[in-house]
């Protein structure tokens, strides 16, 4: 996952929380750094997954799919 901070620096700290269709929480993680964050799902089944990408106080809900 790449983030693009419309011209802020990168060095803002961003919140991850993968959740399942049902609502559980998979995993939370916080990064120091915007730049450039990977994310891994192994050991989870196939399905539907949504993230939350929380900067400051702005938040952004993407669904995923893994397969």
């Amino acid at each position: 996952v790449r983030f693009n901070q419309d011209g802020r620096s990168a060095d803002v700290p961003v919140q991850l929380s993968i959740f399942s269709l049902t609502g559980k929480l998979i995993s939370s993680t916080r990064h120091a750094s915007s730049g450039l964050i990977e994310l891994s799902l192994k050991g989870q089944p196939a399905g539907i997954y949504v993230i939350k990408i929380s900067v400051d106080d702005n938040e952004c809900f993407r669904r995923i799919v893994l397969f």
